[in-house]
Parts: C-alpha cells; structure tokens; sequence
C-alpha cells in the first residue's frame, strides 16, 4: 500500500504531467505516468476534480488543469515576485519593440519564464509558456540574475551548483569568467536561442536590496547586436527594467554606494 507521501508525490506527478499536456489526459495515460492504478488514478482525478484543481471534458472524457491552480499560481507568483508591476512594463516594451518579451525569475537554480508577451496584428498577446525548465548557467537570465546579486547569494548558487549531483555545470573557472563580463556589460548574451541566427538579451531587475531579483528579455539577429537598432533594443530593454526596479524601491545611488 502507498504511503501518504508516495500518492502525494505521484499526486503531483500527475498535476505536472496535466500541465504538459493542454489537450488534457485520460485516465489510463494518468495512470501510466503516475504509477498508480486505473481506479487508484480515477479516484485521484476525481478528488482534483472536486475541488477544481482538474476539470474533465464531458465530450472527450480527458482531464486537465483547472482554475484554482491559476489562481494558486497567481498567488504564488505575486508574493514572491513584483509582476503586477511588470506586467504593465512588459506589455509596453513588445508593443515599444515589436519584439516578444519576457519577465523572467530564479526559482532555485532553475530558470522560470513568469510572462511572455509579443505583439499580434498590433495586439499584445500573453502566449502561454510551456518551456521545461532549465538551469541557471543554461541561461542568459540565469547569469543576469547571479551576476547582479550579493557576494553571498552569488557564491551560494556556484557552490550548491557545483556540489550537486544531477548537475553537469561547465567549469567554474569560464562561469565565473562570464558571470564577471555580465557584471561588466550590465546585460548578459545568450547565444543558444532558436531560431538559429538570434541572441537572448536579458537585462537584470532589482529590488530595494540593490541586487537582482529577475530579469527582462527579448531577443534580436546576431548581426544586430552591436550595431545601432542592437544597442537602441539594450537602451529600451534597460529603460523597462529601471522603472521596474524604480517600483520596487530600488535607488540608484543606494547601489552605488552598495557597490
């Protein structure tokens, strides 16, 4: 028999596997990726359902997320990070731009997308983000982030990064190389975007702390980078995370004398 803190964790294996899959899932595919049985599965979807944490279509007889995990989410979200605030200043800069943008965070050490949004037909669109998540040092946002915080938290995130097990970091040597030219720069550089030929430009955000607490990207053609629409898409780019960080009682001259 399970134990309360197996079904728990294959509760939320379940939940997770839902949020991979928008056309939702039936109850036998539920079941495979949990583990759990056909009825043991059925009872777990129909106890979610109760209270609205999954929703079952009556036509195609498949599950998936329901509203009060958005609202969970929403909740979660607005305490850990300012994004009634960024998402007024996102919306501007992809219309600003013309570009998709995003509103990025740390969670650990993963890299978590909180907002994307990009101009349709002169429309500001919020697409849904299903990117897996990935590393910090895998990421342009990753880097912004750690660059900009405290020797502490900096030094923190190396260390539990390279003591983790799971984890294949390139050496610390060339990371902390990066991570210094970041700091320098004031932006950081990914070049292992898609579609092939674009770069990530993601610029840091901070908080009254005067250190990083997320990041704003968008991307442009590699060729652009370094000339004048590259460096007027960073000026705009940098000019949104100010007023961010500006909401979120950052000074400047607090960071100075931080520095």
């Amino acid at each position: 028999m399970p134990t309360l803190a197996t079904v728990i964790q294959k509760t939320f294996k379940c939940i997770e596997a839902l949020a991979r899959s928008p056309e939702g899932l039936t109850v036998s595919t539920a079941a495979t990726i949990t583990g759990l049985s056909r009825p043991a599965t059925n009872r777990l979807l129909d106890g979610l359902s109760e209270d609205s944490i999954v929703v079952r279509d009556l036509k195609t007889k498949r599950y998936r997320l329901g509203p009060r995990l958005y609202e969970w989410a929403n909740m979660a979200i607005q305490a850990s990070t300012p994004i009634n605030i960024a998402r007024k200043e996102i919306i501007s800069l992809s219309m600003e731009t013309g570009r998709q943008c995003t509103f990025l965070v740390l969670n650990d050490l993963e890299t978590v997308i909180v907002e994307r949004c990009e101009p349709i037909d002169g429309v500001p669109v919020n697409r849904p983000v299903r990117t897996s998540l990935r590393m910090w040092y895998e990421t342009g946002t990753g880097k912004a982030i750690v660059a900009f915080s405290s020797p502490e938290t900096r030094q923190s995130m190396l260390e539990r990064t390279y003591k983790h097990p799971g984890l294949k970091p390139p050496l610390r040597e060339d990371l902390e190389t990066e991570l210094d030219d970041v700091l320098a720069r004031g932006f950081a550089i990914s070049r292992d975007i898609r579609p092939a030929g674009q770069v990530g430009i993601v610029v840091p955000i901070f908080d009254k702390s005067c250190y990083a607490v997320a990041a704003v990207g968008s991307f442009m053609a590699a060729e652009d980078l370094e000339d004048e629409a590259g460096m007027a898409l960073v000026s705009k780019m940098t000019a949104t995370a100010a007023r961010i960080s500006h909401y979120l009682g950052f000074e400047e001259h607090s960071f100075d004398s931080a520095s």
